[in-house]
């Protein structure tokens, strides 16, 4: 994959380099009353900026709490195996699923 970047172009190259992550735009929906304050509240040209680093924060969230329900779970020695016999199924439905639609295997 890193290969594959570095052919894309030098100023990919160049933020590669320097650990810049390469940004992607995205096309949302939002209600014109939430633009409006967003608009208000942030400014305009740093909603873009606003709503990156909410989401991150956000995700953050998810995992650590994810984090803490694996580690409660790993205290109860039963709920373990059962959280570690649905992984195994979950991962071999993926499988089969990717396997049929012709994606890489997992």
């Amino acid at each position: 994959m890193f290969e594959k970047n570095l052919k894309k172009s030098c100023s990919i190259t160049i933020m590669l380099k320097y650990n810049i992550m390469e940004k992607r735009t995205i096309s949302i929906k939002i209600t014109e009353n939430l633009y409006q304050r967003l608009h208000q509240e942030v400014g305009k040209g740093k909603i873009s900026k606003f709503l990156e680093e909410l989401a991150e924060e956000r995700l953050e969230q998810k995992e650590k709490e994810l984090e803490l329900a694996y580690k409660e779970i790993a205290q109860d020695k039963k709920r373990w195996k059962l959280t570690k016999e649905w992984e195994k199924v979950a991962l071999s439905d993926l499988r089969k699923k990717t396997k049929k639609h012709g994606r890489a295997n997992i």
